[in-house]
């Protein structure tokens, strides 16, 4: 079982009808911030497989966001998941937004490519639950909010965030944790 999932504590309350999604996480907050929608269209960019990157993490800004899932993982998650590429956006070398039907509990989740901040960097709101654990072997948190959960964790430099809005903090977990062991094989190992 997933660290953070063992680690999570309690949900919080059920969200209101209306709820807000957002395109991205700002570093300065830890929430995500709107942006520009370019339209669903789908990234041309392979990412490179993890032995292909150099000792430096050099490599982790020429992440494209939307291929860390494949079309097959994004089946998984869910039908008919709509694909926004943000590109550079609120701190991150590339964003990818992934909508969810409004049939279920998970509305969305930004996916964030961060080569210049660290797991260590991310900063919660306040009032937001925080658990420290591991994601693949790799440094991560898990932070939980009002029907919202980040999973941060450390790739080649820098980090990779998963920014889940959902009905309930426990379905955004639920799905933060299991998108994040999705996307880390194809992250590059952490600098030492």
């Amino acid at each position: 079982m997933h660290l953070l999932a063992r680690r999570r504590m309690a949900s919080f309350a059920v969200a209101a009808a209306g709820l807000i999604v957002c395109a991205a996480c700002d570093s300065e907050s830890g929430r995500a911030v709107a942006g520009d929608d370019m339209g669903p269209t789908s990234s041309q960019t392979a990412v490179p497989p993890p032995s292909s990157v150099d000792s430096t993490g050099g490599q982790l800004e020429k992440i494209v966001a939307c291929d860390l899932l494949s079309p097959e993982e994004r089946e998984q998650v869910a039908r008919n998941l709509k694909v926004t590429p943000k590109g550079s956006f609120g701190g991150s070398s590339d964003t990818c937004e992934f909508e969810l039907p409004s049939s279920g509990e998970v509305v969305s989740f930004p996916l964030a490519v961060r080569p210049n901040e660290t797991v260590e960097n991310y900063v919660p709101l306040p009032g937001d639950e925080v658990t420290d654990g591991d994601v693949e072997g790799r440094t991560a948190k898990q932070v939980a909010g009002k029907d919202s959960c980040v999973v941060t964790f450390a790739a080649a430099q820098g980090r990779i965030d998963i920014n889940v809005a959902a009905k309930n903090t426990k379905a955004a977990c639920s799905l933060a944790d299991e998108v994040s062991t999705m996307v880390a094989p194809k992250a590059p190992e952490p600098n030492a």
